[in-house]
């Protein structure tokens, strides 16, 4: 379906979404997580090196709502694998002057994902993507962050 969005979600808003999370973002992030399931729309996006699943694996345990919910979109193959790529060094600069560090791998795998991704969109709630880091990303890769409440139009 040529008409579908591919979205890269952050741990954080699975995390809230199950109620494992910031509580202030819980209703956001679980109806995102049923639109996902719900419309044929949206795709969750994964990386070929399967970074971001493991962190969801070791994160979301067994019988929490985003396990159950990673399992559904499995089985109704809405996840998308996104082949992993570096960023280029001037971008990688930028990020690290503006205090994102990529080395930690934590953020930098859903910021790759997202750059690969049709959409490049990024759904995430985590402060390391400040106003300045956001910038970066939307010139230099063309992805935006947005909250759960935004993701879903």
């Amino acid at each position: 379906m040529s008409n579908q969005i591919d979205l890269t979600v952050d741990i954080c808003v699975l995390r809230n979404g199950s109620r494992i999370g910031n509580p202030k973002h819980y209703k956001a992030s679980y109806e995102l997580m049923d639109q996902m399931i719900r419309k044929n729309t949206y795709l969750l996006c994964i990386d070929s090196r399967k970074k971001i699943q493991t962190q969801y694996s070791q994160q979301l345990r067994q019988g929490t709502f985003g396990n159950q919910w990673l399992i559904l979109m499995a089985s109704k193959n809405k996840m998308t694998v996104v082949k992993w790529h570096h960023l280029d060094r001037g971008t990688t600069t930028a990020l690290k002057e503006a205090h994102f560090d990529s080395s930690a791998r934590e953020d930098y795998k859903y910021v790759v994902t997202a750059a690969g991704s049709k959409a490049r969109v990024l759904v995430s709630y985590d402060p390391d993507y400040s106003p300045r880091v956001q910038k970066i990303l939307r010139k230099r890769l063309k992805v935006s962050v947005v909250s759960a409440d935004k993701a879903c139009p």
